[in-house]
């Protein structure tokens, strides 16, 4: 399988994980698609800086293609008896000044309703909100999950970024932290607070007919661009 990735696709780096000769992780540099093989999984993913723009319709597709790649290229290696699930998973975030002004967005969405009464009753406020939901939709399942609290602080590493908790910090840390955010281009520094929205799009025990990248593009036109219409509207 290494033979074929490096002679058809020599923009495909391996990083082998010394105890399975087979399993490791990937990195193409072309594209900066990381995947990785395990046991019974080959998983693959793609990240978005957030001064960017939402990946597009052709970038779905561009990821897409490349998971039919590595799928072809592992099923036809490896030889699985089965295949018993493909997903595709997405994160949207929506930044907020404070965590009250994130938590009331999220109940905009007339989703969660949460009692008050039980935060009256404890003597506290609620400081964040969770929900999660799995529907069922023609042909495939998705898992729809909603959470806000505080936002991790960014710190730009040049390649790469590392994510840290602010709460966690102390006073000398934060101010550390402020300085290195105030040098970076990129890094939103006044919002405080996000809310998460990860969508699970999947099919378990699909039929030999069923490709990988279809299915991708499929689960992101049907379901992930109609949720950003809602998540939009719920913004204004």
């Amino acid at each position: 399988m290494l033979d074929v990735l490096s002679e058809s696709r020599p923009d495909w780096f391996f990083n082998p994980d010394t105890k399975n000769g087979l399993a490791g992780s990937f990195v193409c540099v072309s594209s900066g698609l990381d995947a990785s093989i395990g046991d019974t999984r080959i998983t693959a993913s793609l990240s978005q800086k957030p001064d960017l723009a939402p990946y597009s319709a052709e970038d779905i597709s561009q990821f897409a293609s490349e998971c039919d790649y590595l799928a072809d290229v592992y099923c036809s290696n490896v030889k699985p008896s089965e295949r018993t699930r493909i997903g595709f998973r997405q994160f949207y975030e929506a930044d907020f000044e404070t965590e009250e002004l994130a938590n009331q967005w999220v109940m905009s969405l007339n989703i969660v309703a949460p009692n008050d009464s039980i935060a009256t009753t404890l003597e506290s406020e609620i400081t964040n909100l969770s929900f999660a939901m799995t529907l069922r939709a023609k042909q495939y399942g998705i898992r729809l999950a909603i959470e806000s609290g505080q936002k991790n602080a960014l710190i730009d590493r040049g390649d790469n970024v590392a994510t840290v908790r602010p709460h966690m910090l102390s006073e000398k840390q934060k101010e550390v932290l402020l300085q290195a955010e105030k040098r970076s281009a990129w890094i939103k520094r006044s919002r405080s607070s996000s809310v998460t929205i990860d969508l699970d799009s999947y099919v378990e025990q699909p039929d030999d007919d069923v490709l990988v990248g279809e299915f991708i593009k499929k689960a992101n036109r049907e379901t992930y661009n109609k949720l950003v219409e809602v998540v939009e509207a719920g913004k204004q």
